[in-house]
């Protein structure tokens, strides 16, 4: 376990629901077709923890 603030984040290729697979503006990624066979997807991710998340807080704060 880390107990260090720690951030990842990236184009992970992959959904985590099908309600991102959708039209529009939040989708990251593109299969570049026609409208009738296009797809959008947002693959887009970022991971944090707990710590990050103080330290951002606490540099926001001061």
């Amino acid at each position: 376990m880390i107990d260090a603030p720690w951030c990842v984040g990236g184009d992970f290729n992959v959904i985590s629901d099908t309600e991102e697979k959708l039209g529009g503006s939040k989708y990251t990624w593109c299969n570049i077709r026609r409208l009738g066979k296009r797809i959008l997807k947002r693959i887009g991710r970022i991971f944090l923890n707990d710590s990050w998340i103080k330290s951002l807080q606490n540099n926001l704060i001061s």
